[in-house]
């Protein structure tokens, strides 16, 4: 099965200590082996296999 990319809007982020937080924490689901999180632009992208983006957004 292929990697899925996944961009979502994050909200909420005030610096870039929050944004390395998220990171952190898409990075701890198994099923995502890359994750960004763009403070500027407020958007967050994974990739991996069987993305659930409801899940992410948790």
């Amino acid at each position: 099965m292929s990697e899925d990319k996944k961009t979502f809007t994050i909200t909420g982020m005030t610096c870039a200590n929050c944004a390395r937080t998220i990171e952190k924490a898409l990075l701890k689901s198994e099923d995502i082996k890359f994750a960004g999180v763009n403070l500027t632009t407020n958007t967050g992208s994974v990739v991996g296999k069987n993305i659930d983006i409801e899940k992410i957004k948790k």
